[in-house]
Parts: C-alpha cells; sequence; structure tokens
C-alpha cells in the first residue's frame, strides 16, 4: 500500500488538469495573513492643547513648547504652545489610549505622557493618596494602551537622573468637542478617576488634588485640557 502523492498547483496545470481547491483553513489563513499586513487607513490631526480651569472654563492658557528645567510640561500664552499630531482611524473623530506625539517640544522626548511623581513611593495613584503625575516626555516608541507603568526613557528622569516610571499610549480625545484627557493605569492595571491640576503653571495629574493640595500647601487649580484643531 502506499500514498498517492498530492499533486501542485504547477504539476497539475502542466497535466492539462484543473488546480485543486483551496481548502477552508488554507483561505482562512490567507485572509488573516492578509488582514494583519494591511495597515489600517487613519487621519492625523494636528493641534494645540488649551488649559481651562474646571469650575468656570476660564481659559490659563495653552500646554507650553517650553518646559520647567527639562522635565516637567507647563501652561503659557498661545504663542509658546506645543503642538501635537495625533492619528485617530479614518471615519472615527474620537478615541481612547491614544498616542500624542509633538512637534515642537524643547526636550529630547517625542511622546506627551505621564511620568511618576517624584516623592511617590509607588506608582500608584488613589483617592486619598497625594502620589502625582507629572506630564512630560516619553521616548518612543512608548508604552502601549491600558498598560502598566514601564521604566522608559523620559523627560523627569533624565533632568532629575532619579529613575521614574512612565506611560504614554494614555490620552482620551473626542476631536468633535475638543475634550481631552489622559488616564494612568496603575500596577494591577485599575484606572483611578482622574483629576488634573496646576501649581505654578506646572501640570499635574492624579486621583486627589486635594491630598496633594494638603501635602504641598501653595495654590492648586483644578483643570481640563481642550484640544484645538490646526491646519
Amino acid at each position: 500500500m502506499f500514498l498517492r502523492k498530492e499533486l501542485t498547483h504547477g504539476e497539475r496545470i502542466a497535466r492539462g488538469l484543473t488546480m485543486r481547491a483551496i481548502s477552508a483553513h488554507a483561505q482562512y489563513r490567507s485572509n488573516a495573513a492578509r488582514a494583519e499586513t494591511s495597515p489600517v487607513p487613519k487621519v492625523t490631526y494636528r493641534g494645540k492643547i488649551e488649559v481651562m480651569r474646571q469650575d468656570n472654563g476660564a481659559p490659563l492658557g495653552y500646554v507650553s513648547a517650553s518646559v520647567i528645567n527639562g522635565a516637567q510640561y507647563r501652561y503659557q500664552a498661545e504663542a509658546s504652545a506645543l503642538i501635537v499630531t495625533v492619528d485617530l482611524p479614518t471615519g472615527q473623530t474620537s478615541g481612547e489610549g491614544l498616542t500624542l506625539t509633538t512637534q515642537n517640544s524643547d526636550i529630547g522626548f517625542p511622546l506627551l505622557g505621564l511620568i511618576q511623581g517624584r516623592d511617590n513611593t509607588t506608582p500608584n495613584i488613589a483617592s486619598g493618596s497625594f502620589h502625582y503625575l507629572y506630564l512630560g516626555g516619553v521616548s518612543s516608541p512608548g508604552t502601549p494602551p491600558d498598560s502598566a507603568p514601564t521604566t522608559i526613557p523620559n523627560s523627569y528622569t533624565s533632568a532629575s537622573g532619579l529613575s521614574r516610571v512612565a506611560e504614554s499610549a494614555v490620552w482620551n480625545l473626542d476631536i468633535a468637542t475638543g475634550a481631552l484627557s489622559p488616564q494612568w493605569t496603575n500596577t494591577d492595571l485599575s484606572q483611578p478617576d482622574m483629576q488634573f491640576w496646576t501649581q505654578s503653571t506646572a501640570l499635574y495629574s492624579g486621583a486627589d488634588a486635594a491630598a496633594f493640595n494638603s501635602r504641598y500647601p501653595s495654590p492648586v487649580t483644578r483643570l481640563n485640557y481642550v484640544f484645538h484643531v490646526i491646519a
């Protein structure tokens, strides 16, 4: 008894036979491979980030291209505004876990992200905790959405010499309204409700601005971010 050798497509054609049918499994694998390699069409939006008071919506300024001591972003007048880009799938005007890439920052870290605060005893933030996050620069390619804090080159660590973890794919954006906010992920992958504030123009995030203010008793202003699309 012997096993009959399966003819290849080329051998079947040479003998005047029809091409053998492709199995459903092989067809599935072929389609899946094409799907994995086909890029998703995207639209790149370019914009500035306005800083607004949370209590009354009054404008404070814009996230600035000029950072504090090479470590942390702040807000200044619009003339100094940081320019960022963000990609969204074609046909979508909102998204979560997005990456913002800077175009004119004066530091060498291209991604706008969140960095563990200097005095934090862990990377985690929570209600009732003073733990805070800097708005700073993170190296490319950054971190994936919804991932735990990662030891990755960032502006605060570079400027201070103090190792601090960071995250970059943290941004939630609605182009229609301009609503923009970052979401930090703790080491256990929980995502606390976020608060955003400024102290002496420096920009911070965390889960409890009041606890931060108790630890660092200088005036704190709660804020919101608004993304303005530009040409």
